[in-house]
């Protein structure tokens, strides 16, 4: 679970993928049969990408089920009014619609969905509950930031909002989305990583997918660790993780940042940006707040959850700072570690390729004692 962020570019995310590719040749070296290990790669930023082969798949919510599906929009469904005429004339009628992400993708222009999802809400955004077709809330969203009004201090204002109306009538101003063709930002604004790659026993797809690892956007650990645990799950949407209860296998995650956890907070109405839990203001994340100290501390203690749950399905948790200025953050990937022993604070590339190595060789002694 690695850490796919702007302040990873250069040399870091070239040290990075060299350590991650020497622990993959490790494990894959020391198996007496190539499938006693599998390897699955996290690259997590402000969202993480499950990959666009499965646009519309069923647990994407395809039907707008979800509570949290578009709500920026007001939550579904909403009611849109439509009037004709002038004075004693003038006519209103009221409809209600459906407003869907993956409609709203077709509608634009040269535009379509990059793979991001964004998360469920709390405490399903860090934990492995199975999404159902029968429970809407257990499904995830398609990542789509909306267009923001073209006043005021927002930060992805792509299409012209076709009306001078206000801030809350320029948000849910749908008809802009229909052939409108976004002139910068865009509804993948925050989605900048590379796909999960599943749990393989195939040593060149995960060698590959570390390769094409690049460095963009903001961290959010907690929505990171979320997805590598669902990455080492037996259950869907990824399927490849043997059962919980499997003593043959030992599950283990590790778990890469280079900084703090970062959520933009914004003098707005929607009181942040547009990120994996959708706006501060509708209160998904658990608080309320414009302050990005706020928020960033909200984030941490998301990461805290989300590191007592691995352990507590039985996963052995790895820990990784690298280059972290912060002794908060390092405390906190200390405290997110099975053991302080496995915590590795790497100030070089030097020792960045050493914890590599000691987790590899950690994990090759603990097969072999099975």
């Amino acid at each position: 679970v690695l850490d796919h962020t702007g302040s990873m570019g250069g040399s870091k995310i070239r040290d990075l993928r060299d350590s991650a590719e020497l622990l993959t040749e490790i494990l894959f070296d020391a198996a007496d049969d190539p499938t006693d290990v599998k390897i699955g790669l996290v690259p997590f930023a402000a969202t993480v990408n499950v990959g666009t082969q499965y646009e519309r798949a069923w647990w994407l919510d395809p039907n707008a089920e979800s509570p949290i599906h578009a709500e920026w929009a007001g939550g579904n469904p909403v009611e849109i009014e439509t009037c004709t005429g002038w004075g004693w004339r003038r006519r209103c009628e009221t409809e209600e619609i459906i407003v869907n992400h993956w409609d709203l993708f077709d509608e634009l222009r040269n535009t379509s969905w990059d793979g991001c999802v964004e998360a469920r809400p709390i405490p399903m955004d860090i934990n492995d509950t199975t999404p159902s077709r029968g429970d809407p809330e257990t499904l995830f969203v398609p990542y789509f930031a909306p267009d923001e009004p073209d006043i005021g201090r927002y930060s992805n204002s792509y299409l012209n909002d076709g009306t001078n109306g206000g801030v809350d009538e320029r948000m849910v101003a749908l008809d802009k989305y229909d052939n409108g063709r976004p002139s910068r930002g865009g509804p993948n604004r925050s989605c900048t990583t590379t796909p999960i790659t599943p749990l393989t026993t195939n040593e060149r797809t995960v060698l590959n997918a570390i390769d094409d690892m690049d460095a963009n956007g903001t961290t959010n650990i907690p929505n990171g660790i979320g997805w590598g645990i669902r990455t080492l799950s037996p259950g869907a949407p990824f399927t490849e993780g043997a059962p919980w209860s499997d003593d043959e296998y030992i599950k283990a995650m590790v778990i890469l940042t280079d900084g703090d956890n970062v959520m933009s907070g914004r003098n707005t109405n929607q009181m942040s940006d547009y990120e994996a839990y959708g706006y501060v203001a509708d209160g998904r994340l658990g608080r309320r707040s414009s302050s990005g100290n706020v928020l960033s501390r909200e984030l941490d203690e998301r990461t805290e959850a989300a590191c007592d749950y691995a352990k507590a399905q039985g996963i052995r948790v790895y820990t990784i700072t690298f280059q972290v200025n912060s002794s908060s953050t390092r405390d906190l990937m200390r405290g997110c570690a099975s053991h302080p022993s496995l915590y590795f604070d790497s100030p070089s590339a030097e020792a960045l390729e050493d914890a590599f190595e000691m987790i590899a060789g950690d994990l090759t002694n603990l097969r072999l004692s099975r």
